[in-house]
C-alpha cells in the first residue's frame, strides 16, 4: 500500500512539475509600468493596460485588433505596432493578457488561454460598445500564440457582422503539433499537456462551419522561421477551406522580426486582400502600396 501511494505521489508531484513547466513554456510575460516604446500619438490606455491608437480624423473605417505572442507586453511588439499605425485609415486597438504589460489591479484574472481570451474580448467591446466607435470593417491580427486567441475570439464573434477577416502571422496549426516538432511523437504523446488549448486548426474549421465563405483570412510566414515551421501555415490554410483565403511566405526572415523586417512584402497585398469588400477602403488600401 505505501509503494502504491508513494508511486501516486511521485506521479502527482511529476504532472504538477510538468504543468508548471508548461506555463513557463506558452507565457512569458514581463510586467512593465508603462508603454514608454510606443511612440505613436495619440493613444490611449483604456482598462488599465491595453492600447488604442485612434486617428481622430472622421475617415476610420477600419479597426485593427492586434494580438501578440507568449513573450514580454505589448513594448517588444512596439515595432509591429508603430509601422501598422503610419496606415492613416485605419485604428490600431492592442489588447494585453492577464500578467503581462502594465501592472495592474490585485484582483485580475489568472494567465490562462480563457482569461487572455477573455481580455481581447474585454476591450473590443469597451471600443465598440461602451465607446460606442463604429467601423465598417474590424480585422483580427494575430501573431503566433496570437494566431490562435485571434482565431478563437473571431469564432466567439461569430454574429459580429463588422468583424469581415482574419490574419494570422506566424502561427501554429496546434500546440500539440508544435511539441511535436519540439519533442517528438514520443515524448508529446507522454507527458501530460494540455492538449486542447491552443488548438488553432479546429478553431479554424469551426469558423468554416459558421462563417460566410466571403470571410477572409491571410495566412503570413516567414520560411526561415526556427521556432514554428512554415508548414503550420499550410496546415491552418488547408483548415479554412471553404472561405475566402490567402497565403504569403516570405522566403527570410526569423520568427520575432521577419514580419517586420519584410513589413513592405506581405502588407500591402494583404491589405489590397482584406479591404477590398469596401470600394473607399480599397482606396485608401491601394494608397499604401
Amino acid at each position: 500500500m505505501k509503494t502504491v501511494l508513494f508511486f501516486l505521489l511521485l506521479f502527482y508531484t511529476f504532472y504538477l512539475l510538468i504543468k508548471y513547466l508548461e506555463k513557463k513554456f506558452l507565457y512569458k510575460p514581463i510586467p512593465c509600468k508603462q508603454y514608454d516604446m510606443i511612440k505613436h500619438k495619440p493613444l490611449q490606455i483604456i482598462l488599465q493596460k491595453h492600447v488604442f491608437i485612434e486617428k481622430n480624423n472622421g475617415q476610420n473605417k477600419i479597426l485593427i485588433v492586434f494580438c501578440h505572442g507568449n513573450s514580454g507586453n505589448l513594448d517588444m511588439y512596439s515595432h509591429f505596432i508603430n509601422r501598422l499605425a503610419k496606415e492613416d485609415f485605419i485604428d490600431i486597438l492592442c489588447p494585453e493578457y492577464p500578467e503581462f504589460g502594465i501592472t495592474s489591479p490585485e484582483n485580475e484574472r489568472p494567465l490562462n488561454r480563457r482569461n487572455c481570451i477573455q481580455n481581447v474580448m474585454d476591450a473590443y467591446f469597451h471600443v465598440v460598445q461602451e465607446k460606442n466607435f463604429k467601423y465598417e470593417q474590424v480585422f483580427f491580427f494575430g501573431f503566433s500564440l496570437g494566431t490562435s486567441i485571434a482565431t478563437q475570439c473571431v469564432r466567439l464573434l461569430e454574429k459580429d457582422s463588422t468583424i469581415c477577416g482574419l490574419v494570422l502571422i506566424n502561427g501554429f496549426s496546434s500546440y500539440k503539433n508544435l511539441m511535436t516538432d519540439m519533442l517528438g511523437g514520443f515524448f508529446t504523446n507522454m507527458l501530460p499537456l494540455s492538449y486542447s488549448d491552443f488548438d488553432t486548426a479546429k478553431y479554424a474549421e469551426e469558423l468554416v462551419i459558421r462563417k460566410d465563405p466571403s470571410f477572409k483570412v491571410c495566412l503570413v510566414h516567414t520560411m526561415r522561421d526556427s521556432l514554428i515551421s512554415w508548414r503550420h501555415s499550410k496546415v491552418l490554410f488547408d483548415s479554412f477551406e471553404g472561405l475566402h483565403r490567402k497565403q504569403i511566405l516570405i522566403r527570410d526572415g526569423d520568427h520575432n522580426l521577419g514580419p517586420v523586417q519584410f513589413f513592405e512584402q506581405w502588407y500591402p497585398s494583404t491589405a489590397l486582400f482584406l479591404y477590398s469588400t469596401s470600394s473607399a477602403s480599397s482606396a485608401a488600401a491601394a494608397a499604401t502600396i
